[in-house]
């Protein structure tokens, strides 16, 4: 059930943290909310997490690679 839609309250948006066009917000409907420029992501909290983990392994990745590894991934 979608919880907008059974209750007459508007839900609010708490700014967790943002950085010029990216913005992550917590939903009172506890839906997150990761935006970038005009784009909106929403998932629940658990996946917020694992999409954290997932992005720092990436990073950690590009991080050990050499740079024209990265032009190939392109």
């Amino acid at each position: 059930m979608n919880p907008r839609k059974s209750s007459s309250k508007r839900c609010e948006q708490t700014v967790l943290a943002q950085n010029g066009h990216h913005q992550i917000t917590h939903c009172t409907c506890g839906t997150i909310h990761v935006t970038f420029r005009n784009f909106t992501l929403r998932m629940t909290p658990e996946d917020l997490a694992a999409i954290a983990e997932v992005t720092a392994d990436a990073n950690f990745v590009l991080e050990c690679e050499p740079p024209d590894r990265h032009a190939a991934i392109h």
